[in-house]
């Protein structure tokens, strides 16, 4: 879904990029792209959500129902979606990772937070990746940036997965992990703000 949206931005433009096909974003054939790709989202949608419940009604029935998959119910599954769309909504409108926004709520939810943290993880990498493909198409890309990031990045992951694991091990409470996104969840909502006044002043 993802690689999707990427080729609709691709086709479409954006505010910044220029459609690789010479489109405009007000053009009817824009529009029918877009009509096309939420038509899509909406069968994708529709046919994993039957799939991921039939597969959980036969691991109950054998009763092999892991506990970290036994939010996925039905009562919860409007409040998922809504999550979905507007971690989405906020992510692009805001620049926010959308895991960043869907992880409070997975915990919401009584999702185990060790797997709410890594499902997060998943879906940033995913669309960051998607980002860092766009940016290199449209030749935006700044690689020794890119390189010098990464590797701060890759130490800093390694780093916070190996503490978070013996600190979870050591004292078997996986709460710490929603603790620590509480605290993350503060500081970066604090600094957006920052960033956002500082960026309207210049």
């Amino acid at each position: 879904m993802t690689l999707s949206s990427a080729l609709v931005n691709l086709l479409r433009g954006t505010p910044k990029f220029d459609s690789i096909i010479g489109l405009s974003t007000c053009e009817p054939a824009s529009f029918v792209i877009l009509g096309a790709f939420i038509v899509l989202c909406a069968c994708l949608t529709v046919y994993n959500v039957r799939n991921t419940f039939s597969e959980l009604a036969l691991k109950s029935k054998y009763n092999v129902l892991h506990e970290s998959e036994e939010w996925m119910s039905k009562k919860n599954l409007t409040f998922l979606l809504l999550a979905a769309l507007f971690s989405g909504f906020c992510g692009q409108l805001f620049g926010l990772g959308g895991g960043f926004i869907y992880g409070p709520m997975l915990l919401m939810v009584g999702v185990n937070p060790l797997v709410g943290a890594s499902s997060c993880q998943y879906m940033i990498m995913c669309s960051n990746s998607v980002s860092c493909f766009m940016f290199m198409i449209f030749g935006q890309m700044n690689y020794e940036y890119m390189l010098f990031m990464s590797i701060f990045t890759a130490t800093g992951i390694l780093t916070g997965l190996c503490f978070i694991g013996k600190v979870v091990r050591k004292y078997n409470r996986p709460s710490f992990v929603a603790f620590a996104l509480g605290i993350l969840v503060v500081i970066s909502t604090f600094v957006s703000i920052y960033s956002s006044i500082v960026s309207l002043k210049t």
